[in-house]
């Protein structure tokens, strides 16, 4: 199953964080969809389990078909580049440069997973749609 189909990544948004990160191919790949499959589904397994709590009395079912609205602001792109940093790692932990990606996780860890669920999929982030899933608290300089 196809999740957060309304957030586009590809390689121009993993570049923004990893310049080189056409290096990291593998032979015969030509472009990082599986990794970047591989984010949007670790993501969206963390928006189900915050939006499980707000939706408590929803089946599996009826979470999955709330969660098929999950849009991006248009303006910032947050899940967008939250989906691109989980992605650079995945990219950096499948070429054995486990620092690198525990890098980029501690990046996307910094920041605030926004998003909103379209539920009247008119395009536009009513207050009543609006969602954070707040991370642990950053301290420090």
């Amino acid at each position: 199953m196809a999740v957060l189909t309304n957030i586009t990544v590809g390689t121009d948004q993993l570049e923004i964080f990893k310049p080189d990160i056409e290096n990291y191919l593998f032979e015969g790949q030509t472009d990082f969809s599986d990794q970047i499959t591989a984010a949007k589904e670790e993501v969206y397994s963390e928006i189900k389990l915050q939006e499980q709590g707000n939706y408590p009395t929803s089946t599996d079912a009826q979470l999955v078909t709330i969660l098929a609205n999950i849009k991006d602001y248009s303006d910032t792109k947050p899940l967008q580049r939250y989906v691109s940093l989980i992605s650079v790692a995945l990219i950096m932990a499948g070429n054995g440069l486990l620092d690198e990606s525990n890098y980029f996780r501690d990046m996307a860890s910094r920041l605030r997973l926004q998003y909103y669920i379209d539920s009247d999929e008119d395009g536009v982030a009513d207050s009543s749609e609006n969602s954070i899933v707040n991370q642990a608290p950053f301290f420090g300089r």
